[in-house]
């Protein structure tokens, strides 16, 4: 049996996927590494900005940059405790 990803799955990661780092700083778990991958991602210099969305499949992100609340997620989520 071979495995497949589902195709009918929009593989990108937006505002949806901002739930988990922002549960994490709350929680004061800055040392998860989900939240470490999620904070290198934000503040990656290659960006340019904080990007708004991530597409998974192709490892593209947003030609734009994140609404303002993303802005203040990726804020909190970067704030070590």
């Amino acid at each position: 049996m071979e495995i497949h990803p589902i195709t009918w799955i929009i593989p990108i990661a937006g505002l949806a996927a901002i739930a988990s780092p922002l549960y994490l700083a709350w929680a004061g778990l800055a040392s998860e590494p989900a939240l470490g991958r999620a904070r290198s991602f934000w503040t990656d210099p290659m960006h340019g900005y904080v990007p708004a969305w991530a597409d998974l499949a192709s490892d593209t992100v947003s030609p734009y940059a994140a609404s303002p609340g993303v802005m203040e997620v990726s804020r909190r989520a970067s704030v070590q405790r």
